[in-house]
């Protein structure tokens, strides 16, 4: 039963939660249903669907240029400012310094991916500077490879 409700929580992640509505759908009581799945989760079923929502959101924030906005309204949020709001408190960022973290430790990890394969026997290495969507680009050139980000 509490894996019923949870693969119902998981394919309604981008819409609005409604207890009402899930029990309704399932024919049980918002009591059982509560306490079903906190026995076996250790959670209620709209913390589970929180936290669900805010790692979709992370998701986006990492692999997409979807605007803070479109995953507000992608994941059913009443607004941007309420997303922001809850994404800070789930993970102690703003979305945008979400991102911008995400992002810098991916460039950061490229440079330490050269550092350790090449040895640092660079060259040259430039750092091109931020794009418009805030990502970093550089040129790498030793005496026997070379790198452009871009």
């Amino acid at each position: 039963m509490a894996s019923r409700i949870k693969q119902c929580l998981e394919n309604n992640i981008t819409e609005e939660f409604n207890l009402d509505r899930l029990c309704e759908s399932l024919n049980y009581s918002k009591n059982h249903i509560i306490n079903v799945f906190f026995e076996k989760y250790g959670v209620t079923p709209y913390n589970y669907y929180k936290t669900c929502r805010i790692q979709l959101a992370k998701e986006y924030l990492t692999n997409t240029q979807m605007t803070i906005g479109e995953i507000s309204n992608a994941l059913s949020f009443a607004d941007r400012q309420y997303f922001s709001y809850a994404f800070k408190k789930e993970t102690g960022y703003s979305p945008k310094n979400y991102r911008e973290l995400v992002r810098f430790w991916y460039f950061t990890t490229i440079i330490w991916f050269f550092i350790l394969n090449i040895g640092f026997k660079c060259d040259i290495f430039i750092v091109k500077g931020k794009d418009a969507m805030n990502n970093f680009s550089f040129y790498l050139v030793t005496d026997t490879h070379y790198y452009d980000s871009s």
